[in-house]
């Protein structure tokens, strides 16, 4: 097997007996990283460090012990961790002590789109409000963009779920969705 340089933004991977692939080394994509269990935080700082654009959308929850009660800062999906790298980039993440795998899709490695990116940055200005739910959800709901309070601008997916009204932000590439609690009335049809 061996490389051949095309430019500075392709190389070609060639087989014996194989049609060459061209892999595009250079555009800078969201990919999704698995984690070593409670490993993100500590991962999210190393990689940061080495310059590396990481991205871990975090939940603020209450934890209660036998003693107290405390407000605690924690990954919103466990177990995962964004980075916008390129292929070289990837392989330097990987690196990391922290870091198992790049998930794969049926296309090759999960990326996460600019938008989905957007709608989680956004919802980290109310942690609190967060709570991640497992999908693919029932075809009930409908389609909302948020028109009040910090979330205003975000769009998501109206359920019931205990005789509550949330907004579901979907996060297709990790097959998880974020559920967040919001009054009907601060929604509009998108």
């Amino acid at each position: 097997m061996g490389t051949l340089d095309i430019d500075r933004r392709r190389t070609i991977t060639v087989a014996s007996g194989t049609t060459p692939r061209i892999r595009v080394v250079h555009q800078h994509l969201w990919r999704v990283f698995y984690t070593k269990p409670r490993a993100e935080m500590a991962a999210e700082k190393r990689l940061q460090q080495r310059g590396i654009e990481v991205f871990l959308p975090k939940r603020s929850v209450l934890r209660t012990w036998s003693d107290r009660k405390k407000k605690v800062i924690e990954p919103l999906f466990r177990s995962y961790i964004f980075a916008k790298v390129n292929e070289l980039g990837r392989m330097d993440v990987l690196r990391d002590d922290a870091i198992l795998t790049t998930l794969r899709d049926a296309e090759g490695f999960a990326q996460l789109r600019p938008e989905e990116i957007d709608a989680l940055r956004h919802s980290q200005t109310d942690p609190e409000r967060l709570d991640v739910v497992q999908f693919p959800l029932p075809p009930i709901g409908t389609p909302v963009e948020v028109t009040y309070g910090l979330m205003a601008g975000m769009k998501g997916e109206v359920i019931v779920h205990r005789n509550q009204e949330y907004i579901i932000v979907r996060v297709d590439s990790i097959g998880q969705a974020v559920k967040i609690n919001i009054p009907a009335d601060w929604v509009r049809r998108a």
